[in-house]
């Protein structure tokens, strides 16, 4: 089966071995651009291995990090970058390479290793100083620090459009404040359902406000029929036990609306930064 094995592969890849470091880069280029990101990556890979006087090892390093981040192979693309980065022959490759890795970890979500990447940065180019200004100001913008992130912004927007910026910042701070999952929650503490009212999430206001409604009303009238004692033991385990989610359920329906108004803050600050002709 080895053997077997051993020949499929030398007879799928038999064709490329009369071709040289130029061709094999232009393919893997020619590739890339086709998306076709698996092939890519094995003539980037095959150039990497036989370049011993590196003069297309940075470029097919680079690329091959691209190659690996777009078909989601997060720690080998990012070792790929770093090591892409050890081969540049300078700053501003580095950066670019830099920037590149941060934008996919930013995609990825891990918005403090973006940060970290970010910060590390040294002599920028004017448009390298943008691009990660906005890619700060995006990350910051998704951990909360809205100062920051404001900051960052408004390196990257013109100035006239500054106020608008301004405008959506001062909202978002007031909107996405992490103390309104709580208020969400203290007002369903003495309001069932009111929690979810002002988190907008009005089916489940009514639901809360009529099952522990009804739950209390039930618990006060076992109190007065059979006395204190059977009304703990009987109803108030379901009165505190469904009061309790609804206070739950009021900070998770405030939390999904703050991320709602996160994304639609996000979409409007966007609005304002320039696009490159």
């Amino acid at each position: 089966m080895r053997l077997i094995g051993l020949i499929i592969f030398l007879y799928s890849t038999s064709w490329t071995w009369g071709q040289t470091l130029p061709q094999t880069m232009e393919l893997g280029l020619a590739q890339f651009g086709q998306q076709h990101f698996l092939g890519a990556s094995a003539s980037f890979q095959r150039v990497i291995f036989f370049d011993s006087l590196g003069q297309y090892a940075p470029q097919a390093q680079w690329h091959l990090a691209k190659c690996l981040a777009a078909m989601r192979k997060t720690a080998p693309a990012l070792l790929a970058f770093d090591q892409a980065k050890a081969l540049a022959s300078s700053s501003l490759d580095i950066n670019d390479i830099a920037l590149d890795k941060a934008e996919y970890l930013i995609r990825q979500k891990d918005w403090l290793k973006a940060l970290v990447e970010l910060y590390q940065l040294q002599g920028l180019s004017p448009d390298q100083s943008k691009l990660a200004e906005y890619l700060k100001g995006t990350a910051l913008f998704a951990t909360n620090d809205l100062d920051k992130a404001h900051y960052a912004f408004a390196q990257v927007v013109p100035e006239n459009k500054h106020a608008q910026l301004d405008s959506i910042f001062q909202e978002a701070r007031k909107k996405l404040n992490p103390k309104r999952v709580r208020r969400a929650e203290l007002w369903s503490l003495f309001v069932p359902g009111s929690g979810q009212f002002i988190s907008g999430n009005l089916k489940g206001g009514i639901n809360s406000l009529l099952l522990v409604g009804g739950l209390g009303y039930l618990y006060y009238n076992t109190v007065n029929t059979y006395g204190l004692m059977s009304g703990v033991m009987t109803v108030f385990p379901l009165f505190a036990r469904y009061h309790a989610g609804g206070m739950e359920n009021a900070g998770l329906s405030m939390s999904q609306r703050q991320e709602r108004l996160r994304s639609t803050y996000f979409d409007q600050i966007v609005h304002l930064v320039p696009t490159k002709d």
